[in-house]
């Protein structure tokens, strides 16, 4: 690898970081400055509520704190509160008294439940509810979407940079058909049905964590929302969030992450037996109904889903050119570090990433770089998982904890191994993944 286009390609990715959080510090309005401040700890204005029906208005505060909508009291006290009251669309008048200036105000639209998501600042005026004006990105956040946006941009160009891959350009365009073909067939489809399980609870947390890194707030409190998961799968909704007051923009994110799986698909079917035989197994991924259903829904499946093929990919070339094995191993530890950022069971592609690696390399090379893949991949995936989830830096083992103690209570039981259990066993992910993978891939 050449360290000067590492450093060259790094450099230039941090430098536009940094230049947009300070362009997005510079134009950024927080939700509560929105609002007139007639006198220390009293805000006011007006509120727009985009649909009918019932809403959870709220907010947290360290101190205490008193929330009026439309002339009556929904929620009051310290810490974390709110009411559940119905009303119409419209624009009405909000009174909100509190003397902590971290304090955020809370809700829920009608159609989500779950974590309770920020209030963006597009949603509220200083202005009173008769002469209030609200455009048409009322309930996003154009300006912290864009800025997201642009970061990750860039830094998906400087990885390129550092990777350069040389590619035949025929087999470029047949990888972008595949691509272009496996998006076409789930954005046909993205919009057919209404809304599915958890969407909104990742769609709400993830929200408020893109938020958070934005307000360069990392302080646990801060990072409660939906914690017994990691959190990828919420920062890629979230993104979604931050364009668009619905799921149409998070289910385009998957939907491309899900086309992106297809292209993987699609080459390391060609690593390992031939073209043919890639384009055969793109064509079947892109048309397969079980992926276009999970592809076109914000869930953790879709990231999970292409992780495992980036890392299994990675690993086919660390097996396959012995001159760059070691480069290869760093970004298959890189992707199951990702893949264990999306969901915990998903460091169950260790153990095929180190089956995969032993079995292409030659036996004589076992103990070598068997030792090294022991200590580099466990190592890398650690600090991605650490590094991307900032509940993670203060008391990691406790938060684990708390994590399983919410993951280990089934929602429902469920039959397994011939019995109806409500905690499954230890051994549950492994025969689950033995059980659902065909024979011919394992």
């Amino acid at each position: 690898m050449n360290r000067r286009r590492v450093l060259v390609a790094g450099g230039v990715a941090l430098t536009a970081t940094i230049a947009l959080f300070a362009l997005r510090y510079a134009l950024h309005t927080p939700a509560l400055q929105k609002l007139a401040q007639p006198s220390p700890g009293s805000y006011s204005g007006s509120w727009y509520f985009p649909r009918g029906g019932p809403y959870l208005l709220g907010f947290s505060s360290p101190s205490d704190a008193v929330l009026s909508v439309d002339g009556k009291i929904v929620a009051r006290g310290t810490g974390e509160q709110s009411g559940r009251v119905v009303f119409a669309p419209g624009v009405y008048d909000v009174t909100f008294l509190t003397r902590a200036e971290s304090a955020r105000l809370l809700w829920h639209p009608p159609g989500r439940r779950g974590a309770l998501e920020y209030v963006p600042a597009s949603s509220l005026s200083a202005e009173p509810a008769a002469r209030a004006h609200f455009g048409a990105g009322a309930g996003a956040s154009h300006l912290d979407a864009a800025v997201l946006t642009l970061i990750l941009l860039v830094w998906m160009f400087a990885a390129f940079y550092i990777g350069r891959p040389q590619v035949d350009r025929r087999w470029l365009i047949a990888l972008a058909s595949v691509f272009i073909g496996a998006l076409l067939v789930r954005l046909w489809v993205v919009a057919a049905f209404g809304q599915t399980w958890d969407e909104d609870e990742y769609w709400s947390a993830g929200r408020n964590y893109l938020e958070n890194i934005l307000d360069l707030d990392f302080s646990a409190y801060a990072w409660r929302f939906n914690y017994e998961h990691p959190p990828l799968t919420k920062y890629i909704a979230g993104l979604g969030a931050l364009w668009t007051d619905g799921y149409g923009g998070a289910r385009l994110l998957f939907a491309l992450i899900g086309a992106g799986t297809c292209a993987l698909a699609t080459d390391l079917g060609r690593r390992l037996f031939d073209t043919r035989a890639g384009m055969v197994a793109g064509v079947i991924l892109a048309l397969f109904p079980r992926l276009i259903a999970h592809d076109v829904v914000v869930g953790h499946e879709t990231p999970s889903v292409f992780f495992w093929t980036l890392a299994v990919w990675f690993s086919v070339r660390a097996g396959q050119d012995l001159d760059l094995w070691l480069r290869n191993l760093v970004y298959a530890s890189l992707a199951l570090g990702l893949a264990a950022s999306t969901r915990f069971a998903n460091l169950l592609v260790g153990p095929v990433l180190a089956v995969t690696l032993l079995t292409l390399w030659p036996v004589h090379t076992w103990w070598r770089r068997g030792l090294v893949a022991g200590l580099v991949g466990p190592l890398v995936a650690a600090l991605v998982l650490f590094a991307l989830w900032p509940r993670m830096w203060v008391a990691p083992l406790a938060h684990l904890q708390s994590a399983w103690q919410v993951l280990k209570e089934q929602n429902m039981p469920e039959y397994y191994l011939g019995q109806l259990v409500s905690h499954p066993p230890w051994h549950y992910f492994p025969v689950y993944l033995l059980a659902t993978t065909p024979v011919l891939v394992l």
